[in-house]
Parts: structure tokens; sequence; C-alpha cells
């Protein structure tokens, strides 16, 4: 069984990544960045994960003091909880998945007994001034890209939204990510414009922890609301169902702590009607591969960052225009490029 061969060896390390520009969003500014990166050996065969983070030392560190090697496959996936961080638990996880289906020859997906699907990804466009917001957008629907999300913050002008709805004619499909700018007065305002534009999902308009005011707003907001930074796990899920309001969540690896910890989150947001939006942070194609095995489980994908990151250090992920399906090779499916640069460090345990 491939759950009991035992794990000889940990390698922790980190994925300098560099984004072709300054990409910003309502809390934060972004153009450098590591990620964590880890690999695990079982005889001659390595799995790798990957997993974004807004602390990569100190979650590096949470790895390295953890016991992985001299134990099996099975017992650390059953005590990957025993991992103070989400992202350190995250990139076990996706590692461990990557060796399991290396071993057995298998697709993650096939691992998991699910098909594989195909799914148009958005690509997303930062918060600029709004001529390079709409110059931003205008490439990609020249490009033919059938899906956008804009991401706003309480000073962007709502206008523009409905400028891209120009560019994009109807056949354009739009979400807006607020990242937490809106307070709920500003949330009810916002959200004519948007609706005139028609949007089609509104992301985590207000900050963490004003969940149970969805129930009450949600009439009024009119356009489907998705949560991100308010669902960490599948306890997060549980809470939106109570309260209320809610249309579906946004399930990134990385903050939940790997696929196993997703596959529950998501099983839980079905059985009660939420829709799935599979999400990423910037991470490599060896991160976002995680994500597309799990793709026949959610109505929508945001699985860009591949597109938006410089000298990606790793192949096997390919985009046809927008569309993404899971590589086709055992385990995640995307090996190193045959030069790898400085972006894929290797640190010993």
């Amino acid at each position: 069984m491939t759950r009991d061969r035992l794990i000889e060896e940990c390698l922790a390390g980190q994925i300098s990544l560099t984004l072709r520009s300054t990409f910003r969003t309502h809390w934060k500014t972004l153009l450098h960045h590591k990620t964590l990166h880890a690999r695990l050996r079982v005889g001659e065969v390595w799995g790798e994960g990957e997993a974004y983070t807004l602390t990569p030392d100190e979650d590096l560190a949470k790895i390295r003091s953890h016991p992985i090697a001299g134990r099996t496959i099975g017992d650390l996936l059953a005590t990957l909880q025993e991992i103070p961080a989400a992202a350190a638990r995250s990139a076990i996880d996706l590692a461990l998945h990557d060796l399991m289906g290396k071993l057995s020859g298998r697709p993650v997906h096939e691992l998991l007994g699910l098909p594989r699907a195909s799914r148009e990804s958005c690509v997303s466009v930062g918060i600029d001034e709004p001529g390079a917001m709409l110059e931003a957008a205008r490439r990609w629907i020249d490009l033919r890209y059938p899906i956008l999300k804009i991401k706003v913050t309480t000073s962007t002008d709502l206008g523009l939204i409905k400028e891209i709805r120009r560019l994009g004619g109807e056949r354009l499909r739009i979400w807006v990510d607020a990242n937490q700018a809106f307070e709920p007065d500003q949330l009810l305002r916002a959200a004519t414009p948007l609706r005139e534009a028609g949007v089609e999902i509104l992301e985590q308009p207000m900050p963490v922890g004003r969940m149970a005011e969805y129930r009450s707003l949600r009439s009024a907001i009119g356009i489907p609301v998705i949560l991100d930074e308010e669902i960490l796990g599948r306890e997060d899920v549980d809470a939106a169902i109570r309260c209320g309001g809610i249309d579906g969540v946004n399930v990134k690896l990385a903050k939940l702590g790997g696929i196993g910890a997703s596959l529950r989150a998501i099983e839980t947001a079905r059985a009660h009607g939420l829709s799935i939006l599979l999400g990423c942070y910037f991470e490599s194609s060896l991160g976002i591969s995680a994500s597309t095995h799990l793709q026949a489980l959610a109505e929508r994908i945001d699985l860009d960052a591949p597109l938006l990151i410089e000298d990606d250090p790793y192949q096997g992920l390919h985009y046809e225009g927008a569309a993404l399906a899971p590589p086709a090779g055992p385990g995640l499916g995307v090996e190193r490029r045959a030069a790898p640069s400085r972006a894929v460090p290797e640190g010993d345990r």
C-alpha cells in the first residue's frame, strides 16, 4: 500500500517569485515574494509541494521542526494538523499527494476518485489608476479571455466596471473582489453600479468578522456573495451556512491547509448548496497544479497565477487560452524546468 511507504527524506526551502508587474489589492501590494517548498522522498521518487504564505521564514521553520522523515505517508497525512500553520501543512500535503501519485503512476485527481475536468479561469486586474486598469482589462479582452476579476477598494470609481463591460460586451463575465474593503453602507452604494454592469459575483465585500450581516443585506446587494478571507476551514463553511446570505466560498489550498482539508470544506459547502470558487495566491505551476485536480468539484476557478509571474520554475501546466485542465502525468503532473533557476532553492531540514 502506498500509504504504508516510509518517508526517507524531507527537504524544505522557499521559491522566490517575481510578478510581471506590481499587483495591488485593498490590503496589500506585491511584486516579489517567497513561497514554501517541500520535497519528500521514498526510494528514488520525490514528491513536491508549494504554498503561499505571508510569513515564509516562520512557516519554513515550522516545517523543519516537525518530525517527517521516518514516518509513513498515511501517518503523516493523518496528523498534519500537528503542524501549526496552514501554509506549512499545505506544502507538505501537496508533496504527499504528489508522492502518492508518482508511486502509484496515477494523477492526483484519480487518487481522489475525481474525473479530469477542464474549466475556464478568470484573470485578475489589480487596483491601479483607472486608465491603467482599463488598459489591463483591454489587453486580456483582446486576447479573448472570457472572465475578468476586477479588484476594487473604497476609492475605486465603479464606473470603471461599466467601461470594462463596454469593452468586453455582454459575453464578458465580470467578477469583482473587494478583499474586505466595504462597510455595510458602502457595500450597498457600490452594489448598484455593479449590478448595472452585470457583475456575476462579488467576493468578500466586507471585513472578516461581519459574516452575520450578509443575511440582512443580501437581497439589497442583488449579486451572489462569495466569501474568501473568511473561509479558513470547514468550520468557517459551517458558520457561513448558519449565518445565511452567502452564495459560495473561495477555497484556496494554502489557506485551508492542503488538499485533504480543502476537500472537507468543499464537501460541506456543496452539501448545503454553496458554490465553489477554486482560488489561488501567487504561486508557481507547482502549487497551482494541485488545485486543478479538484476542478471537477468547482463551478468557478481563479487559477491565473502562472499567467502573472515571471520565469515559472515548473512546467507541465498548460493553458489553452483561459481553459485549464489537470496535467495528465502522475502526481501533480508538473516538473522542474531543465535548468532550474535561483527560484528553487533547497534547504536541508
